[in-house]
């Protein structure tokens, strides 16, 4: 059993609010927790900095420059000498008592790949505000809120999450991510794809103290669409998507729109008596959007070559389209796999292919492209070699995708829950199996009965036999849609409304 004595804190901190810091210090003091303090810094700390935090009993490792919050918990993670940790951000205050809560998440969930994460909100703290409360209740951290208890959340995140220390001895955070955002995601897709799990368990509360403007969503938001750049090419067999590429580069409106975009939610911000309005809802939907491509497009015009071209094309009235975008941009490794797809003459196909592999080497769709239609040995040793090589910096999905063509399925299957039956429900799907699909989808949906990918994959099951059915299901989508993060509500909604359409048109049938 987990003892208190057992916990270490890590906090990566930029060093931005010594008093703030001081107070989650204090915190960990009352509460008798070894505490590491990591200096993210882009100047040393002071020695009055220095000897407050060593004041409050906390351990002080300092970078010699900024290298960002992934590096920031590597270093705290790899201090640890207890069998339990926690990273705490900077910006969130841990309510009393937090500690025990922690231990007995962990008592109650021993195994080694059980990550709990507490509830973090603005509730009941300093900045509170209508756009707080927006934010929580239909951006994105409406996770904290609609996820229950005990239930798995779908994309990891660690501002707040406690761990046992083995599990990071040799799992790393990307230190390539040093803007804000998605190095939780990345880190999550090899995580999960080990069997990990992160748990909600909102018994353990902070309190967020970070004062939120339409101006600081809008920036925060251009560093995560930077880093989903750098996200793609550390991902991209999950996490790219030619049309979302396509349409940022078409539809990303100039900075200073964005800038007049985030003054106009501020002055609705003053309306609505502190609580979020439909008009803010509507400004601040567009503003996510955008501001997560300008950030990606930052990244593509500062990282390849003819991206620039392209975007000032598009901003001058040009319409990019996708074959246009495959041609533009020599190096990066998504399009050029695109181009390669189009290609009809095979030498230079294969030599498309061949620059993907090696500009990504743990890029398994190029390879897939190259043995398209083959099941010999020789197909079969290059699968067995990109697993063996690669294994490590792949996600599930990719994994499974893998492990399949090889045969492997069976004797890998990573648990029970949430992710490992949405796996067994897209593998039935690819094959066809109605039945398992429906059985998949419902064993899901008792886990989590607003899980959108298993309502639409039920209905899509009956839409030619139950017509009824499938609707009630595409409307309880539609519903819960809403309360995912926003790309998921990109990709979900047009699905759900062609699927409706598509009742309509389709006769139906008795089963």
């Amino acid at each position: 059993m987990y003892r208190h004595e057992d916990l270490t804190i890590a906090i990566p901190t930029l060093g931005r609010d010594a008093a703030l810091l001081d107070r989650i210090l204090g915190v960990l003091q009352a509460e008798a927790l070894p505490a590491i303090v990591v200096w993210d810094g882009h100047q040393t700390p002071s020695p009055a900095h220095s000897a407050a935090i060593e004041g409050r009993g906390a351990r002080l490792l300092i970078h010699e420059h900024n290298r960002g919050l992934s590096a920031g918990r590597n270093t705290g993670a790899a201090a640890m000498t207890t069998p339990l940790g926690m990273f705490i951000d900077d910006d969130i205050l841990p309510t009393a008592g937090f500690a025990q809560a922690v231990i007995d998440f962990h008592n109650q969930h021993p195994d080694p790949l059980a990550m709990q994460m507490g509830c973090v909100t603005w509730r009941g703290g300093p900045h509170q505000s209508a756009l707080t409360e927006w934010f929580e209740t239909r951006g994105n951290w409406n996770v904290f809120h609609t996820v229950p208890e005990g239930r798995p959340h779908a994309n990891f995140m660690g501002g707040f999450t406690s761990f046992k220390t083995a599990a990071l001895r040799d799992l790393r955070f990307d230190e390539g991510f040093t803007r804000y955002g998605c190095e939780d995601v990345e880190f999550g897709y090899r995580f999960f794809a080990r069997g990990g799990t992160l748990l909600s368990w909102p018994r353990v509360l902070g309190i967020h103290i970070k004062p939120l403007s339409a101006a600081d969503y809008l920036r925060d938001h251009l560093g995560a669409g930077y880093s989903r750049g750098v996200l793609i090419a550390r991902q991209p067999d999950v996490s790219f998507s030619l049309p979302w590429t396509c349409k940022a580069f078409n539809t990303t409106l100039p900075r200073e729109h964005l800038d007049a975009l985030a003054a106009c939610a501020d002055s609705l911000l003053q309306q609505g008596g502190g609580r979020p309005t439909t008009e803010l809802d509507l400004v601040m939907r567009l503003l996510s959007e955008q501001a997560l491509q300008s950030g990606f497009i930052d990244f593509m015009t500062a990282q390849h070559d003819g991206a620039n071209a392209l975007r000032n094309a598009a901003l001058a009235g040009t319409y990019v389209d996708e074959q246009a975008l495959c041609d533009g941009i020599d190096d990066f490794a998504p399009l050029l796999l695109e181009r390669a797809r189009r290609c009809t003459d095979t030498t230079q196909r294969m030599a498309l292919l061949a620059r993907c592999r090696s500009l990504i080497p743990h890029y398994l769709a190029p390879l897939l492209e190259v043995i398209a239609g083959r099941d010999d040995d020789a197909a079969k040793a290059a699968l067995r070699e990109h697993l063996v090589k690669h294994e490590d910096r792949l996600d599930q999905q990719t994994l499974a995708a893998l492990r399949s063509r090889l045969g492997l399925q069976g004797s890998n299957e990573i648990g029970s829950g949430a992710r490992a039956l949405y796996a067994r429900l897209l593998r039935a799907q690819s094959e066809g199996d109605l039945h398992a699909v429906i059985g998949a989808a419902q064993c899901l949906l008792d886990l989590d009965p607003g899980h959108v990918g298993a309502l639409v994959a039920w209905a899509r099951a009956k839409i030619a036999s139950n017509k009824p059915l499938a609707r009630v299901l595409l409307r309880q989508a539609k519903h819960h849609v809403g309360f995912r993060p926003l790309h998921e509500q990109e990709a979900r909604e047009p699905e759900i409304a062609a699927l409706l359409r598509e009742i309509e048109q389709t006769p139906e049938r008795e089963t």
